[in-house]
This record gives C-alpha cells, structure tokens and sequence, in this order.
C-alpha cells in the first residue's frame, strides 16, 4: 500500500490538543481493520469529538480510498491511500 496524507490542523494554541485528539482515534482505527477490507481501519469510528471516516473501493488485489479525521464537524486530516498485490 502506498499512501499519503496530512493534518490540516492550523498553529495555535489549539494545535497540541488537536494533534493528540487525532493521534488517540487514528490509532484506535488502524487497530479495528477488517477481514474483508483490511486497509486504514472501519468505515466509521467516533471517539469523544473527533470522527474517523474511510471509504475504500475494491478489492485486497487492487484498491484506492480515502480517510479523514473530522473534530467537532470540522476536517483536521485526511490522507489518500492505493494498493494491491505486485508480482
């Protein structure tokens, strides 16, 4: 799998609280993947303000999706994901 991604946290005073927040539910995703599609994670995970959101097309062979963090509604990070099997 290839990827990238990034935070769109802005610096303030906020930042710290928002990295940790993001940190704490990227990490509790990318323990949850599934059998079936087992890429970044659920398609949805919530966890005290923050929202993990991924959704993904095709198959362990040949895939692409994308994932965000959303904290109160608003878009903190995303990231972009493609794989497959290379011979």
């Amino acid at each position: 799998m290839n990827y990238y991604g990034r935070s769109l946290a802005e610096a303030d005073a906020g930042t710290d609280l928002e990295s940790a927040a993001m940190g704490d539910i990227l990490h509790a995703a990318l323990m949850q993947p599934s059998h079936e599609a087992p890429y970044r994670g659920p398609a949805s995970l919530k966890k005290g303000d923050c929202e993990h959101q991924c959704t993904w097309e095709g198959s362990p062979e040949d895939f692409h999706g994308e994932e965000e963090i959303l904290r109160t509604g608003k878009r903190i990070y995303f990231l972009r994901f493609h794989g497959g099997i290379v011979s």
